[in-house]
């Protein structure tokens, strides 16, 4: 990873966080490091830590949400029920059911589906109407999953709508609606993550390490 100067706050250092700041990782061990700017870690394209979820109804359908538009990168876009970037010493668990709450008003049990790692570029606005992608994400994502069959309460300021979509849907809509992050998830999953959720939580399947996926230049 690249120097990152003063704009990094050491670990030793740091009190408190909030939520535009995001945990820096080195590259080779997945240590913490630091923490950083959200959006200069996004423009700079610094190694960080996220948490992702996959919310499951009982009939098979994923639940997924319409980013924003108001979100500085992939507004509008489509993705899995909730992501976010967990606290200096949060639990990445805990900071999913967390940001579950905060966006969506759910609370479900949730299980560790496994790591992902990836380098993706990102839409984002420009100020002129134009599409800026030179912002990136660089993510060590820790994915969780759960069931839920409940209501959704929608956090205006951070999700536009939300849909239960079946995996043929969601397979037939891949393209440039979906993050990608969670067209990534979607391929990383397979065909029945439904299968993978309930093997998962009856502890017949462990949790995955996927490695490592450069999907940008």
């Amino acid at each position: 990873m690249a120097s990152l100067g003063t704009e990094l706050i050491s670990l030793g250092a740091l009190m408190t966080m909030n939520y535009d700041q995001v945990v820096l990782l080195d590259s080779e061990t997945d240590h913490p490091i630091g923490v950083a700017d959200k959006t200069l870690a996004h423009t700079s394209g610094y190694y960080h830590s996220a948490t992702s979820v996959i919310l499951i109804d009982s009939a098979g359908r994923q639940l997924i949400q319409q980013r924003a538009l108001s979100k500085y990168h992939c507004a509008g876009l489509w993705s899995n029920a909730c992501c976010t970037h967990p606290k200096h010493g949060e639990d990445a668990r805990d900071a999913a059911l967390r940001r579950l709450g905060e966006e969506l008003g759910i609370t479900t049990r949730l299980v560790s589906i496994g790591v992902v790692r990836y380098k993706a570029r990102v839409p984002a606005k420009a100020g002129n109407g134009c599409v800026d992608r030179s912002m990136m994400e660089h993510e060590r994502v820790e994915l969780f999953g759960g069931f839920y069959d409940g209501p959704c309460w929608v956090n205006a300021d951070e999700v536009a709508d939300t849909q239960w979509k079946t995996i043929p849907e969601l397979k037939a809509a891949v393209g440039h609606q979906f993050t990608p992050w969670f067209q990534l998830y979607l391929h990383l999953l397979g065909p029945m993550p439904i299968d993978l959720l309930k093997g998962l939580m009856a502890t017949t399947i462990n949790p995955r390490d996927y490695g490592y996926l450069q999907l940008t230049g």
